[in-house]
This record gives C-alpha cells, structure tokens and sequence, in this order.
C-alpha cells in the first residue's frame, strides 16, 4: 500500500478529527498486550473563559467505577476548591498538572512556560493537596506510568 500516494488524495473535510485539532491527537505504545484505553479530561481556565467539568461525566464514571487522569490547571484548581477536593480524593481518579492557566505554549515566551509548569508545582502547595489526598502530590506527566486496573 502506498501510503504517500494515499495521502495526497486523502479528502480532510472527512476526517473525523476537527481541522483546528488535526496533528495534535498522537498515540502511545504502553507495553501490555492487554486492550486499554486512557481517558484524559481537562479541568481548565483560561483569561475571560471559565470552565468546569460535567457533572454528568464524572457522576458516569464514578457509578461505573472508571478510572481516568484528569489534568486541572491552577486556576480551575484555585476556583473550584471543593470539586478539586472531592476529585483529589477519589482514588478512580489520577490528577495531573495542566499549568497555571492553561497558556499556548507555542505562543508564549520561555519565561511564561517556566512559570506555567513551575508555579502549579510549588512545594508551598503540598499540604493543601494532602489535606484531601494520602500522598502529596507528583510532578506532572503526560500520562500516567503505571498500570491503571
């Protein structure tokens, strides 16, 4: 099969993926033979756009007894402290930095980057995190290194 040819004749207005996403979804080879699945979600604010997360979503996931990685970022953390308790607290979920307000790293200068990762990462913030949590908590990652069963 050629797949350059293939390529060239591909038709973008079906893809399943929206254009604005289009080369940011990747795969990642986890060595099991077992199928899995990582469901992500974004706990985000960004300047002049605050968000929250479905309800409905994490109500599923819980009656179902799913396990997912949700990435908040310090703002949402800082806004919705009492959501960001109870999903810290419920061991389905695995929680990982997403910066300080969720910035466009493509458009920021190094400076903005190192505070987005560093700033959400301070050790001042430990202990209000293991005060909902056993453990305090990790550097973040793109996703989670051990078996999630």
């Amino acid at each position: 099969m050629d797949l350059e040819a293939l390529r060239k004749v591909a038709r973008p207005e079906r893809s399943p993926v929206a254009k604005p996403l289009r080369g940011s979804i990747r795969s990642v080879k986890v060595p099991t033979d077992d199928k899995i699945i990582a469901l992500t979600f974004d706990l985000c604010e960004s300047n002049g756009h605050r968000t929250g997360y479905d309800g409905h979503v994490i109500d599923y996931l819980r009656a179902e007894d799913v396990k997912a990685t949700l990435f908040v970022s310090g703002k949402w953390f800082e806004s919705h402290p009492e959501r960001a308790g109870q999903l810290i607290a419920d061991s389905r979920f695995e929680i990982g930095g997403h910066g300080l307000a969720h910035r466009d790293f493509t458009k920021a200068s190094a400076a903005t980057i190192d505070d987005e990762i560093h700033l959400t990462e301070l050790p001042s913030s430990a202990p209000a995190i293991s005060s909902w949590r056993r453990a305090a908590p990790r550097t973040s990652r793109s996703m989670p290194r051990r078996k999630r069963t």
